[in-house]
């Protein structure tokens, strides 16, 4: 953590995906990257394949047409003179004539290295997709290689340019250093530390390329920002830099060493075929782990920071939300409550209107009952039908309200009278 803070670098670095620490040490996620999946590797470099195709045609081509030079003109290059006519022995002489020749041979050189640029850079985004899948595979992820190429080259696209283009550059520095010192005739002991110089600027820029590419492959982060992250890992860890540069230079090396003995042979294809199919990837993988390494030092330990901080600024912000939204829904229901009793005391009934409604329901209510039927009871208590026990009971309260001095005892009342049956 105090190395990320003393050297800021991932700084503005975002988790690509879970998979942005693979378990394991050194070896064993070099291992992880092969373990079952060598099938997938070939087919994955076949596509890789495709994109470094016109480098390989162009070296091809050119390499053919500048060794054709001493054996289609008068004179002849580094290769040899080829054949020289009486003319140009006569006019300007042998020394001229070889002179011009290995102008020729040299300006030629150049051209071809100087067309590999922007071929090598296309080149480098299909490197940025094997890488890619050389991190997938060593952090254990099911490989479906169509998808994942191409998805490695969505992701690492700008990053394999570039490194490319500088790959490109650092190679032609390396053969414009080599060609001069030819041309010119300097000094021998001054053109081996030049070349060594020009080769060790072009170990830095591989190594800084793949830094470019695999910060891509692991991380979101600006095109500026992954320059300036590369360049600073690449000095921060030169040590364990240098290690990764020499065992991918024993791969390539050892290649090319199959392809001097065996050029001109029956198996001259093979050495080629090795390289291809295995060697490129076996040097994305190599360069995957090493960076895997400078990752978990420099930048997991920050982005984990972040990451933390982040989700909890997140969960806050989210509950403040919440008790706002839930205070501005208790406050609403709080302000429309009264207004809702107060729309209904203010409530307006016309008296007219009232009235008129309660007449109609009292006729509606005098119909009813006019409506029902009268159903007389034929039930009969101590002889009398109900009527006439209804009509004998107002006679009788009409004779109970009259004055006793109106009472004769003469009257005859015995039909009011019990008659002790019931």
């Amino acid at each position: 953590m105090e190395d990320k803070v003393k050297y800021g670098i991932g700084a503005k670095a975002v988790r690509r995906d879970e998979f942005t620490t693979a378990p394991g040490g050194g070896f064993g996620k070099f291992k992880a990257a092969w373990s079952g999946k060598f099938t997938k590797v070939l087919v994955a470099s076949l596509f890789c394949l495709v994109l470094v195709a016109p480098a390989i045609v162009c070296v091809i081509v050119a390499g053919n047409y500048i060794a054709t030079i001493g054996s289609t003109v008068a004179y002849g290059a580094f290769d040899g003179i080829g054949y020289v006519t009486p003319t140009m022995i006569s006019g300007n002489g042998l020394d001229f004539a070889v002179a011009v020749g290995n102008r020729l041979y040299h300006d030629y050189s150049l051209v071809q290295y100087a067309l590999l640029i922007p071929l090598i850079a296309i080149g480098g985004v299909g490197i940025g997709a094997l890488t890619y899948i050389a991190r997938m595979a060593m952090n254990g992820e099911q490989i479906k290689t169509v998808r994942y190429f191409f998805r490695g080259i969505k992701y690492t696209w700008a990053a394999g340019l570039t490194g490319g283009l500088l790959s490109g550059a650092g190679l032609f520095l390396i053969m414009l250093t080599h060609y001069n010192f030819m041309l010119y005739g300097w000094s021998v002991v001054g053109e081996v530390f030049a070349l060594i110089a020009a080769i060790l600027l072009f170990i830095f820029i591989c190594i800084y390329s793949f830094y470019l590419i695999t910060l891509a492959a692991n991380y979101k982060m600006g095109y500026f920002a992954k320059l300036a992250d590369a360049l600073k890992l690449t000095f921060v860890r030169l040590p364990a830099n240098i290690v990764a540069a020499f065992f991918a230079g024993l791969i390539v090396g050892a290649a090319f060493l199959l392809i001097m003995f065996l050029g001109k042979s029956s198996l001259g294809a093979l050495p080629w075929a090795i390289l291809f199919f295995i060697g490129f990837y076996a040097v994305c993988a190599i360069f995957a782990t090493s960076s895997q390494s400078a990752f978990e030092k420099f930048i997991n330990p920050g982005l984990e920071e972040r990451e933390t901080t982040l989700k909890n600024e997140q969960y806050y912000a989210a509950k403040r939300e919440l008790k706002k939204e839930m205070k501005k829904a208790r406050m609403s229901e709080e302000n429309d409550a009264p207004a809702q009793k107060k729309a209904e005391k203010a409530r307006y009934v016309n008296p007219k209107k009232k009235k008129k409604q309660k007449t109609e329901a009292d006729t509606v209510t005098v119909s009813a009952q006019k409506s029902e039927p009268v159903v007389e009871s034929v039930v009969k208590k101590g002889g009398y039908t109900a009527a006439e026990l209804e009509k004998m009971e107002e006679d009788r309260r009409k004779v109970n309200s009259l004055p006793e001095k109106e009472l004769t005892g003469t009257e005859d009342i015995s039909a009011y009278e019990d008659d002790g049956e019931f």
